[in-house]
């Protein structure tokens, strides 16, 4: 037979090879392969690519990643300079504190109880102050509503009360809290109300 008449009887099978899907089709791991390297082809070449102000180009979570370093370091020494300032701060009050140590030795019989006072209300104003510039937030702890902040507040006393909705609130504040970053350091020393019958809670 003709190789013209072998394409010819093999045109059937082909066609109807088709029809019901027996027929080879070409490999896809090819086509992928080709897709992957292109793709890598172009990242590098982006890579290359300068942005619009001269600096390489960067991907998105590249971008993020270094922004993230930044924001970091920029806080590390933020928090490193309150932290040497604060230092600072309380070493010249130590040398102060000690300079009015040994003028009241010298000079005992002429200060009055109510210099001495007055020196220590100074160095109350020297610490809150140095707390403040170190980020410390200083002050009462106070609701809308008025009652224990278990977070924020101690409680050393309480209060007899009538009024139950005046149960557990804040009757007198003894002492400022003290908090940093979200972080409480010491809480408030309070006095709460208590209606009888009705215990109060009891936190550290």
């Amino acid at each position: 037979m003709s190789e013209e008449g072998l394409e010819r009887t093999d045109e059937p099978k082909k066609k109807a090879a088709h029809r019901t899907g027996t027929a080879k089709r070409p490999s896809p791991r090819g086509t992928y392969a080709d897709v992957a390297k292109k793709l890598d082809a172009i990242a590098e070449r982006l890579a290359e690519m300068p942005s619009a102000d001269g600096t390489p180009y960067m991907t998105s979570r590249e971008q993020f990643n270094a922004y993230s370093r930044m924001m970091n370091r920029r806080d590390a020494e933020l928090s490193d300079k309150k932290h040497m300032r604060m230092m600072e701060q309380l070493c010249a009050m130590r040398e102060d504190f000690f300079r009015l140590c040994r003028g009241m030795e010298e000079n005992l019989d002429r200060f009055t109880a109510e210099d001495i006072l007055n020196s220590f209300k100074a160095y109350e104003v020297d610490m809150e102050n140095i707390l403040l510039d170190a980020g410390v937030r200083i002050g009462p702890y106070r609701s809308e509503s008025g009652k224990l902040d278990t977070m924020h507040q101690r409680i050393v006393g309480v209060v007899p009360t009538d009024d139950p909705t005046k149960n557990m609130s804040i009757a007198e504040s003894l002492s400022e809290g003290y908090e940093y970053q979200g972080r409480v350091l010491l809480k408030e020393r309070v006095n709460v109300f208590k209606t009888a019958g009705m215990p109060a809670q009891n936190n550290q």
